[in-house]
């Protein structure tokens, strides 16, 4: 599947698996099972029954969890005042520049890997050498941006909304569009020469 939340049921579902094969074997719970199906089934569909159960259930479940879990870290963020939690965005910007830095020193770097997948092959000497370059510089973006993010977490609430809940995000959508322009602008001067 796509998006994360299926790969994680998809996970739960293999995991149910893995138990339920080790779990034939394991006569105690064989005896539970067959017990809790009043004797009328085996042991093994009896957990199938039980697996086949918790699957449907995560599966209604999915969407009510999500908005649970993403009110319950709302009301955290407002209701709070834990110091810890102004430190997620520093949290998260450190993990993308640690991920865009580290791929600097690899054959491919992060946005040429994505590039890659983009065009559906081999890339042509403009786009490495562009998509090398552009790593460099969302590196420093993303390193001004983490700084600024570290910064905040020492000043008042009301900064460290402003920067992390408006400004960064202005921000990083300027530099998507800038890119957009700058590449649009060196493309079409490439194909002139």
């Amino acid at each position: 599947m796509t998006n994360g939340y299926n790969f994680s049921l998809s996970g739960i579902m293999r995991l149910l698996r893995t138990n339920f094969v080790s779990a034939r074997n394991d006569t105690s719970l064989q005896g539970a099972l067959q017990c809790c199906s009043g004797g009328t089934e085996s042991a093994d569909d009896a957990a199938v029954r039980c697996r086949n159960h918790i699957i449907l259930m995560f599966k209604k479940l999915k969407p009510l969890l999500l908005f649970l879990g993403t009110l319950c870290i709302v009301l955290l963020f407002h209701f709070s005042k834990v110091y810890v939690l102004k430190f997620y965005p520093v949290i998260v910007n450190s993990f993308i520049f640690c991920v865009f830095f580290s791929s600097l020193f690899c054959r491919e770097t992060v946005i040429q890997k994505i590039a890659k997948k983009m065009e559906g092959g081999e890339l042509s000497d403009f786009t490495k050498i562009y998509t090398r370059r552009l790593t460099y510089v969302w590196c420093v973006f993303l390193f001004i941006n983490l700084s600024i993010s570290i910064a905040t977490v020492f000043m008042s609430e009301k900064i460290w909304t402003l920067y992390n809940a408006c400004i960064s995000y202005i921000a990083l959508g300027v530099m998507f569009g800038v890119e957009y322009i700058v590449r649009i602008i060196l493309r079409a001067k490439y194909d002139r020469q």
